[in-house]
């Protein structure tokens, strides 16, 4: 069965510790199960850029709770799950620093990033670039609201959902090997991406 989680986050300056809102969407035989999306408090400036960017600033958090008040939550919504996010080692490395700023610990987990499996996909003749709004309208995959947490969140689930229908691929981790890809890993105190070629891994 087609089991994940999907995350998305958004920062409020270059900071990568710097979380201010967070979605994550499970999914279980390819359907959305439950979802999960918080503003965070990130205890400190916004950048004007990021403030462009997202549509938040320090008001709109200022009741918010901080990462450490939904660590655990987060942590525990995720699970064991294989993790899906478009850009992944942007999401992840918010995850892990943050996680860090705040002294939380969490089980890894491993990761497959869609933006890297699209480039792989996707003919550059064909796309102008591989942002995710651009990649949902090439497979045709609606998105509103691009870089509120839970519309990308949604949106990468989508595409990695459409790559399992494009291989035949009855879960995640066989889609995975038909794509020849190895996952990622989440950790505590490092993060990689997946990459091409196959390792045989379990998740």
């Amino acid at each position: 069965m087609l089991n994940f989680t999907a995350i998305d986050t958004e920062t409020a300056c270059a900071d990568r510790s710097s979380l201010c809102q967070i979605a994550l969407v499970r999914y279980r035989d390819g359907r959305i199960e439950d979802s999960f999306t918080s503003l965070v408090n990130p205890q400190m400036e916004f950048c004007a850029i990021n403030s462009r960017i997202t549509g938040l600033s320090c008001e709109d958090v200022a009741a918010a709770p901080a990462f450490a008040d939904i660590a655990e939550q987060v942590f525990s919504f995720i699970g064991s799950d294989l993790l899906v996010a478009h850009n992944m080692p942007f999401d992840s490395s918010v995850l892990m620093r943050t996680s860090k700023r705040y002294d939380k610990s969490f089980y890894p987990v491993y990761s497959f990033c869609t933006l890297l499996a699209s480039k792989g996909e996707i003919d550059e003749k064909k796309i102008k670039n591989y942002k995710l709004p651009t990649v949902c309208a090439y497979y045709g995959i609606p998105i509103e609201h691009h870089h509120d947490a839970l519309a990308d969140a949604v949106a990468a689930a989508e595409i990695f959902k459409k790559f399992a229908e494009i291989y035949h691929a009855d879960s995640a981790q066989d889609l995975l090997y038909r794509m020849r890809i190895t996952p990622g890993r989440v950790e505590p105190e490092r993060v990689s991406n997946c990459r091409n070629g196959i390792i045989s891994v379990r998740f």
